[in-house]
């Protein structure tokens, strides 16, 4: 008994003396990290851990760190995952490039949704049916062989990302699990044997795959799939002929694009063209007018001319006596020109620049000047009307004109 018991407590002893040799996950050391990568203090407040490359052998002290959401346990030195049940909130947890050959103790993360395990030593894919919100899992570069070995994966229900690159898979058997996983949608096998025995092997592995997007990093399209439903059903020419109906279709629809395309402008063209042809039109109706204003103008500055003439005249032989009747006719004449010039002026459109005030009045009390300003303004007329307070007088009877000479209105040409 003596001998037994001195044997069990060399071999604690030595277990002991093996785990001294590498750093541990002590509780200060954990609240030293916890500080140099910014994170909190308070252990619970913590939602990512980062403990990759610090040579730990063990997983230990980590029953504080109850708010973990993601934890980095990367290049280490740990063999078994244990010591995670005070972790419920975890998400994402990373143990690859370890020496991990079992994957046990996981139960309890019921909301798991990322496992990375790949550079370990696993031999067979156990306990992962526990994890009910597995989404993506890597187990690359370990030790996996046959078909039972991943059997693990038939009951992993949430499963869409799997890769099981660069293991030892050469069991075309495979294919049964993998057509058992209802979500899968992302795989990679890349590295293992099995894909040199799996005859037409993209082909093959889509047809099995009914969800399948992306295969050894590339995407499967669904031109893909049809085809390979289309080789399944007829072979290599129903194949050809699956491929060249979908270029068919896929060149129509481009060209239908492309016509709608033209079409849409040709039709904005015409368009233009029409509001353009209009915009000519009324602008040749413009000129019209405006030709006609000139014309009326034209009487009003000769008959003005004429009548200080002969004002004038009158002048010279009477010095302040009253008109005859000839003078007041020629009054009235004159102030029922003035009067269709500005009626026929009045109804001229005004069009005026930004910030511009309008001169204009209606047709009963139209002023001269107003028009001829507008007139000159828009269309470059040369005609000038230089006023008193911008108002045609009419002279009273008997008054001569010299005498209202500086404040009629007088009609220049230049």
């Amino acid at each position: 008994m003596s001998r037994v018991n001195g044997a069990s407590k060399r071999g604690r002893s030595s277990e002991n003396e093996e785990e001294d040799k590498y750093p541990r996950m002590t509780k200060e050391s954990l609240r030293r990290l916890c500080k140099e990568t910014k994170g909190y203090l308070t252990p619970h407040l913590n939602d990512i851990l980062y403990l990759h490359y610090k040579g730990y052998s063990k997983i230990e002290n980590l029953e504080e760190y109850t708010g973990l959401k993601c934890l980095w346990l990367e290049s280490n030195g740990i063999s078994c995952i244990e010591n995670l049940e005070a972790q419920r909130e975890l998400r994402s947890l990373y143990l690859h490039h370890n020496l991990i050959g079992t994957i046990e103790n996981l139960e309890h993360l019921e909301l798991l949704d990322t496992l990375n395990l790949s550079h370990n030593t696993l031999h067979r894919l156990q306990n992962l049916r526990t994890l009910p919100a597995l989404h993506t899992l890597n187990v690359s570069h370990n030790r996996l062989h046959d078909a039972e070995d991943i059997r693990e994966l038939e009951h992993c229900l949430t499963l869409g990302v799997l890769d099981l690159s660069h293991n030892n898979i050469d069991d075309v058997a495979i294919l049964d699990v993998l057509s058992s996983m209802a979500n899968l949608r992302v795989l990679t096998l890349t590295g293992n044997p099995v894909i040199k025995s799996i005859p037409h092997y993209r082909k093959t592995v889509t047809l099995a795959c009914r969800h399948l997007t992306y295969l050894d990093a590339r995407p499967v399209f669904e031109k893909d799939r049809r085809c390979a439903e289309a080789w399944e059903k007829g072979g290599l020419e129903a194949e050809r002929a699956m491929r060249k109906e979908l270029q068919d279709a896929e060149h129509k629809r481009i060209s239908n694009s492309v016509n709608a395309l033209t079409r849409i402008r040709r039709a904005r063209g015409e368009a233009g063209a029409e509001a353009a042809a209009e915009d000519g039109q009324r602008t040749e109706a413009a000129a019209g007018d405006v030709a006609v204003g000139r014309a009326e103008l034209a009487v009003v500055n000769d008959e003005v001319s004429s009548d200080e003439s002969a004002s004038g005249n009158e002048d010279s032989v009477d010095h302040g006596a009253a008109a005859g009747p000839d003078g007041d006719t020629q009054d009235r004449r004159l102030d029922q020109t003035r009067a269709r010039a500005s009626d026929s002026l009045a109804d001229l459109p005004q069009p005026k620049r930004p910030g511009q005030r309008s001169l204009g009045l209606g047709a009963s009390g139209c002023q001269l000047m107003g028009h001829s300003s507008s007139l000159r303004m828009l269309w470059g007329d040369k005609t000038e009307v230089d006023t008193r307070e911008h108002a045609v007088h009419r002279r009273p009877r008997g008054v001569p004109a010299s005498s209202l000479r500086s404040s009629r209105t007088v009609v220049s040409r230049w």
